[in-house]
């Protein structure tokens, strides 16, 4: 295949090969976003608890909700939470919340959307949030 390039190396006193394959990165581009997420740190994923009175309310049931960065999945969003608070996580949540057109008068503009994780706790568990 052209993705992937074989390199033999042999082991030095005996006569085995072993073969590893590379991925052939073509860009210098695809090579930084490929190290860029490969060493994001989970708690820069998790931006800020999201304090509604919905979500205050939530704090009781043991919901808690915060706002993440844009790319972020599920797994990514248990890991940074359970590290930054040391609790454990049951159960992740996640909604894209669209832009919306704000008026007043003829101006038109928009608020910008955002992305934000609702985290259950283990029983017995609790985050302080102020």
């Amino acid at each position: 295949m052209a993705l992937f390039s074989r390199i033999k190396k042999e082991e030095q006193g005996a006569d085995q090969t072993t073969t590893t394959y590379t991925k052939k990165v073509h860009s210098p581009r695809a090579a930084r976003s490929v190290v860029e997420k490969s060493e994001r740190r989970p708690a820069t994923l998790v931006l800020l608890p999201h304090l509604t009175e919905k979500t205050s309310a939530g704090a009781a049931r043991r919901h808690y909700t915060f706002r993440v960065d844009e790319g972020v999945n599920k797994p990514q969003v248990k890991r940074a939470v359970e590290g930054e608070f040391g609790v454990t996580v049951t159960q992740v949540r996640m909604a894209n919340m669209p832009d919306k057109m704000l008026r007043r008068g003829k101006q038109t503009g928009w608020r910008a959307g955002l992305k934000k994780a609702t985290v259950t706790l283990a029983e017995g568990q609790a985050i302080e949030i102020p």
